[in-house]
């Protein structure tokens, strides 16, 4: 589609690995592995864009099919490729991996929350870049996040950072914004089957200093609000039942690092 010399998955990724264990997804791929990326029907690249593989030949294909309006009859669903070319942008954007990069070393890596590995290893976080300039896009962003969420199998999504570089930057503006967040969780009548927790480069627990290390259980690289199921929530509290363990333990791991070596730990410095 492209009309240049295409490559192939295998020209950037290397060649195809049979794997453990097999299925559908792993077939289409062997079966797609070494075929030029302009041969492959829009399934089949959209699977590769989901997958984050061959970017660097898949991602201008499918830029030239999205440009041209092509569609074929091998796509699950309308936009399959639209969406998965969206998909891929954004997780290559550095603030996705940034906030990538704390969730690894900082929140499973400290193991500041324990029920943060299984979901993430399994897949199950959907990451959302905004580029929202104002309050209110930002807001219509997360109902529709929310939406989205209330309307995904857990399996496919179980929860939801969306990470908003362009807006809300001062922590005091963005805590005052938590407010409307509630209203909108009410008004959406999603009380008690979403909630929406919050973190801040400069984040601040209420009576607090600035430098206070306790306040980087809650520092992200971004401004980010995190979308979560209740129902996961309640699953967790049953496996953890004496939360205070675990804020105490936070605090004293966060005592011990403190702000300038989650930084160090974060590559921030």
């Amino acid at each position: 589609m492209s009309g240049s010399e295409a490559r192939c998955i295998a020209d950037i990724e290397g060649p195809w690995v049979e794997p453990e264990l097999n299925s559908g997804l792993t077939q289409r791929l062997s079966k797609n592995w070494s075929v030029p990326v302009d041969q492959v029907d829009n399934h089949a690249l959209a699977t590769f864009l989901r997958q984050l593989l061959g970017l660097a030949v898949a991602i201008p294909e499918a830029e030239s099919r999205v440009a041209a309006g092509y569609h074929d009859d091998s796509e699950l669903f309308d936009e399959e490729l639209k969406e998965s070319l969206l998909y891929a942008r954004t997780h290559c954007a550095p603030e996705i991996a940034a906030t990538r990069r704390w969730l690894e070393r900082a929140v499973i890596g400290l193991n500041l929350c324990p029920f943060a590995k299984a979901v993430y290893v399994k897949q199950q976080v959907r990451f959302v870049l905004s580029d929202a300039e104002h309050e209110d896009d930002l807001l219509e962003e997360l109902a529709e996040e929310l939406l989205r969420l209330r309307d995904t199998p857990a399996d496919e999504i179980d929860t939801t950072l969306l990470v908003h570089p362009e807006v809300l930057g001062d922590f005091l503006d963005y805590n005052d914004f938590l407010d409307r967040v509630d209203d909108l969780i009410e008004a959406l009548e999603l009380d008690g089957t979403l909630q929406v927790a919050s973190f801040h480069p400069d984040y601040r627990f209420a009576d607090s200093v600035p430098d206070d290390p306790g306040n980087g259980t809650n520092r992200a690289p971004y401004p980010t609000l995190h979308l979560l199921r209740e129902a996961s929530i309640d699953r967790a509290v049953a496996a953890y039942p004496d939360a205070d363990v675990i804020v105490q333990r936070n605090l004293e791991t966060m005592e011990r690092l403190g702000l300038d070596g989650l930084q160090r730990l974060l590559g921030q410095e």
